[in-house]
């Protein structure tokens, strides 16, 4: 039986992988589509192409129609959970809800639930949602979900605070030991503003899912609720509610120290510099200034102790210790070639900036070592 690939978004058979080993990567030569494809024999690609593409088109997903059976995409493309063989997958519907799934060699049967019992979703779109493209909303969501905090007793912090002055987004997370601020200029001045916290591992799966095309991200903004459109996805996510912790008085406006260094020799020190260090003691690590060098150390009574030394134009002095787990995941949030340790003294905030990335901050509080 001669199978053939189909272009989701055509019906076109001028379908060709763009890596073998990668089945999920598709282009269709007719129509420029890239992504995932439907496969089958000679009747379904008719039927796919009659019926079922104007229908997917359509609706949201896959609306594969035949009485009993259907031939389905590779099996990579069917639901997380399964690691079926490298052969096209046929799914059953039996008497009720039971459902059976069959490839070569392998074969599911599970108990199915009635579809009626399935909530009710409102998926209503606002009049006039946030654009943002899909690049910057997935650089925004890497540079501050890390500072989340993975603590459910405090449910707030585990999101990401979403605020819109006019035209400027101002996106926030932290823990309550460190803060990650992204500012966005949106270009565009937007009547309704707003101050929201979304739960943050639901941005990052929906960050997974963003390609990096011209499509744009539509943020439709309701009082309990965001939805996300992008393409044919529809992504709704629930708001966490409270009021997020104030961050505006936390960050200094003015450092009496500025270090700038190469972004990757202060990576590989603090890097090096942690490896004596452990989980219980907070991974603590300490900079010196002194004689114009910068020295990281780390010191275990159980292990041994490392210090990393290097000159520096700089001729303040201050002793300060930190979390270098903190230290690494903010530094590693910038891309430029240099970074600015910004500090006043041993009590107060480490802010981590660069001149490349201006609408970044990262802040690390210090830890008390005595």
């Amino acid at each position: 039986m001669k199978m053939h690939k189909i272009c989701p978004r055509c019906g076109s058979r001028n379908v060709d992988w763009i890596i073998p080993q990668n089945w999920s990567q598709c282009i269709c030569r007719d129509c420029d589509y890239t992504g995932p494809i439907i496969e089958g024999n000679d009747e379904f690609a008719e039927e796919a192409s009659a019926i079922m593409i104007p229908q997917f088109m359509q609706n949201v997903g896959f609306n594969l129609f035949s009485e009993n059976a259907y031939e389905l995409l590779r099996p990579e493309h069917l639901a997380k959970g399964f690691t079926l063989r490298d052969k096209d997958i046929v799914i059953e519907v039996m008497d009720g809800f039971n459902t059976i799934i069959q490839t070569d060699g392998s074969e599911f049967n599970l108990n199915g639930i009635d579809p009626n019992e399935f909530p009710n979703l409102d998926l209503e779109e606002t009049k006039n949602p946030i654009v943002l493209h899909p690049v910057l909303f997935k650089t925004l969501i890497n540079q501050t979900f890390f500072a989340t905090s993975l603590s459910e007793t405090r449910p707030l912090l585990t999101g990401i605070n979403f605020k819109l002055n006019d035209h400027m987004l101002e996106v926030i997370a932290t823990d309550s030991y460190r803060l990650a601020r992204k500012e966005i200029d949106l270009k565009e001045s937007y009547e309704n503003e707003f101050n929201l916290v979304i739960p943050g591992k639901n941005l990052v799966e929906l960050s997974r899912i963003l390609e990096d095309d011209k499509e744009n991200v539509y943020l439709h903004i309701f009082n309990n609720k965001i939805l996300f459109k992008y393409k044919n996805l529809v992504f709704l996510s629930r708001l966490i509610s409270g009021t997020y912790p104030v961050s505006s008085n936390i960050i200094p406006d003015e450092f009496r120290i500025d270090i700038e260094c190469n972004y990757s020799d202060l990576y590989d020190m603090i890097d090096r510099a942690s490896l004596l260090t452990s989980d219980k003691d907070k991974n603590t690590i300490k900079l010196e200034l002194k004689n114009r060098e910068l020295i990281i150390s780390s010191n275990s009574p159980e292990i041994g102790k490392v210090e990393e030394k290097v000159s520096i134009d700089n001729d303040n002095s201050i002793s300060i210790s930190f979390s270098s787990k903190y230290m690494l995941e903010a530094i590693k949030s910038f891309n430029g070639e240099k970074v600015h340790l910004l500090m006043n003294n041993d009590n107060s905030p480490i802010i981590v900036k660069s001149d490349d990335e201006k609408s970044l901050v990262q802040l690390v509080l210090p830890i008390k070592t005595y």
